[in-house]
């Protein structure tokens, strides 16, 4: 199986896993990139960010049964900046970062009242890493007090008491065969299984090794389609969208069940 996968750095133990079992060739990349070769037939799946799955029902289809979820994320943060209390806010990003810039400005407005504006950062900027978010204050806003990190993933939590769904598994619309959902969700099943060896032989960095351990969902059961229900009503409320998007799976067989285990 050919798996092309978004490269955000929370889902290296997903890259670095899938990428050791057998019959399976994975290429990690950027979302145009991912994107790109999925449309090219270069993958038959592709892990991409939850927004994009959402938004694209015309030529894409979620598969059912597993996707990445946490209930809390602290590779996707937003550091305000150095005490700032009030005043409007404009969020850059690139096309990596849009679901991070996204999310944000949700929890801003919801958590904060604080408003913001979501917009690409410009081609030549130089203020935006692949997966950065960059915060930029107004004029008017007060100052006071030391810069302040919001775990977005705990957020996402606290505002809504489901996991954020970061990433969903697709493939090309009408490409979803039972033997492509077994193919994945399998291959899922045994990262799960094998989840304590992969982490300690992916990373000596104790956050990470901690993350991998006990933040990582990977079931794509009722916690996590409630969670894309809220995540797609955000999406139309806040003019992402026309309309609410529709949160449908590929069909899966009644006895394809994802067994007891396969996360948090």
């Amino acid at each position: 199986m050919n798996l092309a996968l978004w490269n955000a750095p929370f889902l290296r133990f997903v890259e670095y896993g899938l990428g050791a079992q057998a019959e399976t060739r994975v290429r990690s990349a950027g979302v145009e990139d991912v994107l790109g070769r999925l449309a090219a037939g270069q993958a038959d799946v592709a892990l991409i960010p939850t927004d994009i799955a959402l938004m694209a029902s015309e030529s894409l289809e979620i598969l059912p049964a597993v996707a990445v979820s946490t209930w809390s994320n602290p590779f996707v943060s937003l550091t305000l900046p150095d005490g700032f209390t009030g005043g409007d806010m404009v969020l850059s990003h690139t096309p990596d970062g849009a679901l991070t810039a996204f999310l944000a400005s949700v929890v801003l407005k919801e958590h904060y009242g604080i408003l913001s504006d979501v917009s690409p950062a410009s081609s030549d900027s130089r203020d935006v890493s692949d997966h950065d978010v960059v915060t930029v204050q107004t004029a008017d806003a007060d100052r006071s007090g030391e810069p302040r990190a919001l775990d977005l993933g705990q957020e996402w939590y606290e505002l809504t008491n489901y996991p954020m769904v970061w990433a969903l598994f697709v493939s090309r619309k009408g490409e979803a065969t039972p033997e492509l959902i077994e193919g994945i969700r399998s291959r899922m099943i045994a990262l799960e299984d094998d989840r304590i060896p992969i982490a300690e032989r992916l990373s000596g960095d104790r956050a990470m090794l901690d993350f991998c351990l006990n933040e990582l969902r990977f079931r794509l059961d009722d916690l996590a389609v409630a969670s894309l229900s809220s995540f797609a009503d955000f999406l139309y409320f806040y003019g992402r969208t026309d309309q609410v998007p529709a949160v449908q799976f590929a069909s899966l067989p009644a006895e394809d069940e994802l067994p007891d285990g396969g996360g948090n």
